[in-house]
């Protein structure tokens, strides 16, 4: 699968201002992890939309099921904490219909 790769905005005391990056529903996207990416994901659909963060644990020979969430219609949410022993080096994620992501690290 040839993710499309989100980049993150460089947060600081002096504020960053937010880019808005609409996601690939077919290919999925990536973004670097370094245990301090936030992902603001923003549905403006009409309609709930799955988001799945894939993960690329093992725990004795067996893959740590991947962390489905729903963002309801409209909704905006913001997740963070994502530990590079269970997603790995680089976050990827897919949604079922194109979403609004925000990526601050």
């Amino acid at each position: 699968m040839a993710y499309q790769r989100l980049t993150p905005v460089l947060t600081s005391a002096d504020g960053a201002l937010p880019v808005d990056e609409l996601t690939d529903e077919i290919n999925g996207n990536v973004v670097i992890n370094a245990n301090t990416i936030t992902l603001e994901l923003e549905n403006t659909t009409a309609a709930p939309v799955a988001v799945t963060f894939v993960t690329s644990a093992t725990v004795q020979g067996y893959a740590v099921e991947d962390h489905t969430v729903t963002l309801e219609a409209a909704e905006k949410r913001t997740y963070g904490h994502f530990p590079t022993e269970v997603f790995g080096p680089d976050l990827a994620f897919t949604s079922d219909a194109p979403i609004t992501a925000r990526v601050y690290r």
